[in-house]
């Protein structure tokens, strides 16, 4: 048993490389940036910058149209949303200021007993279980989508239906073009989008893991806290024990003030940018229904399921920020602390005001991400999808 501890303990550890990977390997994020990184970052920048000005082409030549509009649009923001937050994770300092924050915490001395041990197992695979999940939905979706017009044309081809090879992504103001040939050729040079959500998840798994990590010092704060009668009662041990709270939920103030400062306004972006996504995918979906498309209606189900994973991602974090910043507000309230000295019984008063103000993911530092406010934002995208349906 005690093996298969070590070794989930030492799988936890290793998390943090497997999420920062995929950001290596783009030149996005590398702990010693080199002339390489620089090179990979620049041709994927340019790439993708060339890629949003052709859609942006293609929002100006379909303007009038309102149903292309929203097709445009319901894929243009899923790429702006990519572009931000890698341009985000390249020239702001937060994002290696939380990795590094990351990796000095997670060793073997900063857990006492086995009780703290096994919570860092516990929350590290929550940690990798949901960056598993989101990874793998944001892989299968965005694949899927660019596979859709290749399987719509070998689905014609099988049936000896009207054989149009479209385009993955919107440009050039359609998605049509009289040469088979010019489409093919189109259709190779946008496969690096369908790599771009990678990047992207990455850095959420990061977040996840951040989160979670403070998440996971407020619950050992807690259990230390519900465990004061185990401790000598002389002055020195208890104001020992005193900083080591202080110390504890400092560290947890601070990396949360880090990705306040780093993500908060990508954070409002994204919120605005996913809630409008869902609900024009979700009209989308109501348009093939009507038009009997099998394959896109799937396709789109899946986009659409992914993307609500992400915002239920960070809703997730948001409100396990909080519950645990109630439960260590609740240790100190109910721990043993009329058995302790004057001294420390001012000092954990003290300690408990601090700790009865939550730690709270927030979106333009004043959306506050939590279960509720999922259900919120669902409400939102269903009533504009109503709207939708009534104007066009």
């Amino acid at each position: 048993m005690q093996l298969d501890i070590n070794d989930e303990f030492e799988k936890s550890k290793s998390l943090l490389d497997t999420i920062l990977r995929p950001l290596h390997w783009f030149g996005i994020w590398s702990p010693q940036r080199s002339i390489m990184d620089d090179v990979k970052f620049s041709i994927l920048v340019t790439y993708f910058t060339i890629h949003l000005v052709m859609m942006c082409y293609d929002l100006i030549m379909v303007f009038g149209d309102l149903e292309s509009i929203v097709l445009n649009l319901m894929e243009s923001g899923v790429q702006s949303i990519f572009m931000l937050r890698v341009l985000v994770l390249r020239f702001r300092k937060h994002f290696n200021l939380i990795v590094i924050s990351l990796r000095d915490e997670i060793s073997d001395g900063n857990y006492k007993d086995s009780f703290e041990r096994n919570t860092h197992v516990e929350f590290s695979s929550m940690a990798r279980f949901y960056d598993r999940i989101v990874m793998t939905l944001g892989i299968i979706s965005s694949f899927s989508w660019y596979l859709m017009p290749l399987q719509n044309y070998i689905l014609a081809w099988l049936f000896n239906g009207e054989m149009t090879l479209n385009y993955p992504y919107r440009m050039f103001g359609g998605n049509n073009s009289s040469s088979t040939k010019w489409n093919v050729i189109i259709y190779i040079y946008q496969t690096p989008v369908t790599f771009f959500p990678i990047c992207y998840l990455s850095s959420y798994g990061l977040m996840m893991m951040a989160i979670i990590h403070i998440c996971e010092h407020m619950a050992i704060l807690s259990y230390r806290i519900n465990n004061l009668s185990e401790y000598e009662k002389t002055y020195d041990v208890l104001s020992n024990l005193m900083g080591e709270f202080v110390e504890k939920r400092t560290k947890a103030l601070r990396l949360t003030k880090i990705i306040a400062d780093g993500f908060d306004t990508v954070l409002l972006y994204e919120l605005i940018i996913t809630t409008v996504l869902v609900s024009l995918i979700s009209y989308n979906i109501l348009l093939n229904i009507d038009n009997f498309a099998v394959l896109e209606i799937a396709t789109s189900t899946l986009f659409v399921i992914s993307i609500m994973a992400v915002i239920y991602g960070y809703c997730f974090m948001g409100q396990f920020l909080i519950t645990e910043s109630e439960n260590l507000a609740a240790a100190c309230y109910g721990c043993a602390w009329h058995e302790m000295p004057i001294h420390f019984q001012r000092s954990l008063l003290i300690f408990m005001k601090s700790s009865q103000i939550p730690l709270q993911l927030t979106a333009g530092r004043f959306y506050v991400y939590s279960y509720r406010n999922f259900t919120n934002i669902m409400k939102s995208s269903a009533a504009y999808v109503s709207m939708l349906r009534a104007v066009i």
